[in-house]
């Protein structure tokens, strides 16, 4: 509900201080959402069955992401940005009631053994399979926060119409709303080590693909493989980080990855605009290479040891 007002304040925001203080209060409505919806699913899916139902919690907000740019890009060019942001508001109020309305309003219960010692259940927070998580994903948002801040920019400096750039959104979710369950599944039965490497690497390759001076055609063609590949890793990855979840923890890791995260795309969006001065591509170029060493980093025995360990490593903190 405090999302949907936010939305509605951008229609007659035009003070660049206020627009950034309703981002801000949009981050922090977001952040009180995410978490708690992805701790719930970690908390009802079978032990076997996380990825695969974090895939599909994915491909549901895939969904929203396939639906809205396109549909905001395309009101915006015909009758101004206002109707979009109603559309978009009266989304998230039909959330909230639907919240109010079908969700438990009850807490689980805390072990015996956290409220004896609650310093184990932050300890549990911080085992190495889950440094390991939180530290991809701070990485990996790096160049996604480079597509935040600079995107649409981007692709007018090329170019590209609004519908296009609306389109290039499109082309990026859609291939996450199908392969993001499979891949969670694919993950669940045969592992999150190969997913996850490959798929980083591949995703700082289309990074750098994004940096070169090439046809907004082209780059909606390079969005739509991005968005299959992301959906792999993401998948493969949350995973991993539900794998190495303790029980009992799920709402304080979900809220470590979900913070690690933010402020990985924080400082690419940050660094994103000092770049682009420089150079268009460079902030893409950069992000891509960060992205790539990252997961030829993944190769090393010492690292890929910790995929292996991440159930036993929870089984333990959780015991």
């Amino acid at each position: 509900a405090g999302h949907a007002l936010v939305v509605i304040g951008y229609i007659n925001v035009h003070a660049p201080i206020l627009f950034l203080a309703l981002r801000a209060a949009e981050g922090v409505t977001a952040a009180a959402v995410i978490p708690p919806a992805r701790a719930m699913i970690n908390r009802l899916a079978p032990a076997s069955r996380q990825g695969e139902a974090l895939g599909l919690l994915s491909a549901a907000q895939e969904a929203g992401v396939l639906l809205g740019p396109a549909a905001g890009a395309f009101l915006a060019s015909q009758v101004g940005y206002a109707p979009s942001f109603i559309i978009g508001a009266s989304g998230l109020l039909l959330g909230a009631i639907a919240a109010f309305c079908c969700l438990p309003g009850d807490r689980p219960a805390a072990t015996a053994h956290n409220r004896q010692r609650p310093g184990l259940a932050a300890i549990g927070t911080f085992t190495r399979p889950l440094v390991l998580a939180y530290s991809l994903t701070g990485l990996i948002a790096l160049p996604h926060g480079v597509m935040m801040a600079l995107w649409s920019i981007y692709m007018l400096d090329r170019g590209a119409s609004l519908p296009l750039i609306g389109l290039t959104y499109t082309a990026a979710a859609l291939p996450g709303l199908f392969v993001a369950p499979l891949a969670g599944r694919w993950s669940d039965r045969y592992g999150r080590y190969w997913p996850i490497a490959l798929s980083t690497v591949a995703v700082g390759g289309i990074y750098i693909v994004y940096g070169l001076p090439l046809a907004p055609i082209v780059l909606l063609v390079t969005c739509a493989v991005e968005g299959l590949i992301t959906a792999v890793g993401r998948s493969a990855l949350d995973g991993l980080l539900a794998d190495a979840t303790p029980a009992g923890a799920q709402g304080r890791v979900q809220a470590n990855f979900a913070a690690v995260t933010a402020a990985g795309r924080l400082v690419g969006s940050a660094g994103a605009g000092l770049l682009y001065l420089l150079q268009p591509g460079a902030p893409f170029i950069v992000g891509g290479v960060i992205c790539t060493l990252t997961g030829l980093a993944l190769f090393l025995p010492a690292l890929a040891r910790l995929f292996a360990s991440a159930p036993v490593e929870a089984h333990t903190s959780a015991g």
